[in-house]
């Protein structure tokens, strides 16, 4: 089976807009014979959570989290949550690289 590594910020059990496409990937591609792997951010008390989503995920699935700075502190209110997602790369682009190298 071949592997794909999938990078999405949010996944569940983050209940936002975005989780939808990262998770119909995720349960259609084991069958079209790519194994993946998510590389995500991990959720924030103050993230939507809808822990039905989860159990939507494939057992096979390997998801690894990293930490993600939440963008809604006091100090940047009005500022959009998607214009501070790129906060996350660093973490991200360390974990990814790990993920690649080990598998």
């Amino acid at each position: 089976m071949k592997r794909v590594l999938i990078i999405a910020f949010h996944f569940p059990p983050a209940g936002t807009g975005g989780v939808g496409r990262a998770l119909a990937w995720v349960r259609h591609l084991p069958n079209l014979g790519w194994l993946p792997t998510v590389l995500a951010a991990r959720p924030h008390p103050n993230w939507p959570h809808d822990d039905s989503l989860v159990d939507q995920v494939g057992s096979g699935v390997r998801v690894e989290r990293v930490r993600a700075w939440d963008p809604r502190p006091d100090v940047l209110r009005g500022i959009e949550h998607r214009e501070l997602t790129f906060l996350w790369y660093p973490a991200a682009y360390r974990a990814g690289r790990r993920i690649l190298r080990d598998t």
